[in-house]
């Protein structure tokens, strides 16, 4: 076992800690944009949270972190992480059966709104890897019953197969539960990116593409702290289509704050027919990620025009393009739809702790991490 570690659990990063956590989360650039410093200062801000990080240090050295939030899952609140939980339609996996048999509410590692689990390890530690891993665990569990969350759950990405390995034997029960769409950029221009598909497929793009021309559909870009209340009014549509109830107010809030913490990272892509302002998607860019989401579209646009593809899908590969982005993060949902215009499916489970003193004590047959190697440090969160 790895000597040494000590876990801080730090609910307001310094400017130093935001760094070395920037750092860590960049050797893994999948989720990069909701898993960064500026993302927990939004959410804490936005939904008056402290988001917090265990951060998993060796000396000075940053070796691991989660980020980890206490909330009810058993009501959904505006990020549907009850969705996310059941399953968001893919396989139901741990269903709602299960979850209402479980106490809640729980210490979840997942970053509000980012829908992925932030865990990170720094490489190279070998072997050192598992037990950076269950002595972060170990503090999350500490931690969650100390503050009245009576179970543990982790959200992960199949891909890094070393938190199944060191989990699963633990006792927390494993169920798929979604997956993330994203589009890997290994294309120069756009022409490059069509020329990649089928010929059927590229001519059923073009069309598209095509016949928003002819009814008169224009895009202008703007950062978001131009645009904000053309792009409530848009995403108001959304809202109506598929809930929750929209609180303008609430959202506008949300988007001034992100304008903040992101400046000039915060795109806004807006669709015109003629002078009518017709369509608005956000984008966010981090460390070569680009995700796109919060995506309104007026509903009386001609389906002719496929104002969803042309918006929030073509556009935004030119925008990842000219930012000299890796990857375009399209999110969850309409799987089929982003696989056909290129994207690839990188799935999600969920690792959920029923029984946390079973857990526990398994745990503390494997780490030497104890209550007294756990410090919290509380902080203003100080922009870096």
């Amino acid at each position: 076992m790895m000597d040494g570690l000590e876990i801080r659990v730090v609910t307001s990063l310094s400017v130093q800690e935001a760094i070395e956590w920037d750092a860590l989360c960049s050797t893994s650039p999948r989720g990069t944009v909701f898993s960064g410093s500026r993302w927990l200062r939004t959410a804490g801000r936005s939904d008056g949270i402290n988001q917090m990080c265990f951060m998993a240090y060796q000396g000075n050295r940053l070796l691991g972190g989660l980020t980890a939030d206490i909330m009810s899952i058993t009501v959904p609140d505006q990020y549907n992480v009850q969705g996310i939980l059941e399953g968001n339609g893919i396989v139901q996996g741990l269903g709602a059966r299960t979850l209402s048999a479980v106490l809640m509410p729980s210490i979840v590692a997942v970053t509000r709104a980012g829908h992925t689990c932030d865990i990170r390890v720094a490489q190279g530690l070998g072997e050192g890897t598992d037990d950076v891993l269950r002595a972060l665990t170990r503090s999350l569990i500490d931690y969650g019953n100390s503050n009245g969350a009576v179970s543990a759950a982790l959200l992960y990405l199949p891909s890094n197969a070393a938190f199944g390995r060191v989990f699963e034997p633990l006792g927390f029960k494993k169920g798929l539960v979604g997956a993330c769409a994203y589009l890997p950029v290994t294309f120069a221009t756009f022409s490059e990116y069509l020329a990649g598909f089928s010929s059927k497929r590229r001519n059923a793009i073009k069309r598209e593409i095509k016949a928003a021309h002819d009814a008169g559909v224009t895009y202008k870009r703007a950062r978001l702290h131009q645009a904000i209340d053309r792009h409530v009014e848009l995403a108001r549509f959304t809202f109506e289509k598929y809930g929750p109830p929209f609180d303008a107010d609430g959202y506008r809030r949300r988007m001034r704050i992100i304008a903040d913490v992101f400046g000039e990272d915060a795109y806004i892509i807006e669709m015109y027919v003629a002078d009518r302002l017709v369509g608005s998607a956000l984008s966010l860019f981090e460390k070569q990620v680009l995700a796109t989401r919060a995506i309104g579209v007026h509903p009386g646009i001609p389906k002719r025009i496929s104002a969803y593809f042309n918006l929030a899908f073509y556009e935004t590969v030119k925008l990842g393009l000219d930012v000299h982005a890796q990857i375009v993060d399209y999110g969850f949902d309409l799987y089929e739809t982003k696989v056909s215009r290129g994207c690839k499916l990188e799935l999600q489970e969920l690792l959920l702790s029923t029984d946390d003193d079973s857990v526990a004590d398994r745990l503390s047959e494997v780490t030497n991490v104890t209550s007294s190697n756990v410090k919290h440090w509380n902080r203003r969160m100080v922009s870096p």
